[in-house]
């Protein structure tokens, strides 16, 4: 079963312990994924499985992952410039093997040490991103639950079509689909530290509690009670 500790930091998020299988999913971040040892298993949509030690799975790309090997798993939003430091000179694939050797960061099976190499990084943006789009992107973060895109939209001085467009030409996610995930993060962080769903749901920005579990299993391919076990 899934039993560990997870922890949320500016613009990802990690995973660190035991594995179980989990349902087809995808979410806007990408997920590298560390066996401690052993191999992880990750199926994409066609049923292709790959086995590596370490595998990189790109944005929007569905796959389900299982594993006898503790793992650690983490998540980058996508205009982190560490993400794409992780995906230079790889090929376009969406689920490929990763050398590990290669990180920029330590790694290690201790969680706030992993957080402490991240921290430093994980949260600056790649150079090639619109600074529109990161003004927009984090006038959603810092209101996550009380603003919507045109709203932001109207804080960088783009119409909201422009700025979807400027977010899937630069990211290769689609913003509403983004700004779903920082609501899961602000709400799974919420739902970490102790408040009930419904509270969580409603401080997060979904309408009710029913949204959020679907949104949970849509992104994680985990079943509510699966994941808040995971969360407390």
């Amino acid at each position: 079963m899934w039993s560990g500790e997870f922890l949320i930091g500016n613009c990802f998020a990690v995973y660190i312990g035991n594995a179980d299988s989990n349902d087809m999913h995808r979410h806007a971040s990408y997920q590298l994924i560390l066996c401690h040892s052993g191999y992880v298993e990750v199926t994409g949509k066609s049923g292709k499985t790959l086995s590596a030690s370490a595998a990189l799975i790109r944005p929007l790309e569905y796959h389900s992952i299982r594993s006898d090997s503790p793992l650690t798993i983490i998540y980058l939003e996508p205009q982190s410039d560490l993400a794409f430091k992780l995906i230079k000179d790889t090929s376009d694939v969406g689920i490929i093997k990763f050398d590990s050797d290669k990180l920029p960061f330590k790694q290690h099976k201790n969680l706030k040490i992993v957080i402490d190499s991240l921290s430093s990084d994980a949260h600056k943006p790649a150079t090639h991103i619109d600074h529109r789009v990161l003004a927009a992107m984090e006038f959603l973060n810092e209101n996550v639950g009380n603003a919507s895109i045109a709203e932001a939209a109207k804080t960088c001085d783009l119409s909201e079509s422009r700025l979807r467009e400027l977010v899937r030409k630069q990211l290769g996610v689609p913003l509403a689909t983004w700004h779903l995930w920082c609501k899961l993060e602000a709400t799974t962080d919420r739902v970490r530290k102790g408040d009930s769903l419904v509270e969580a749901a409603l401080a997060g920005g979904f309408s009710d509690q029913a949204h959020f579990t679907r949104t949970m299993h849509e992104m994680f391919g985990m079943t509510p009670s699966a994941a808040i076990a995971t969360l407390r």
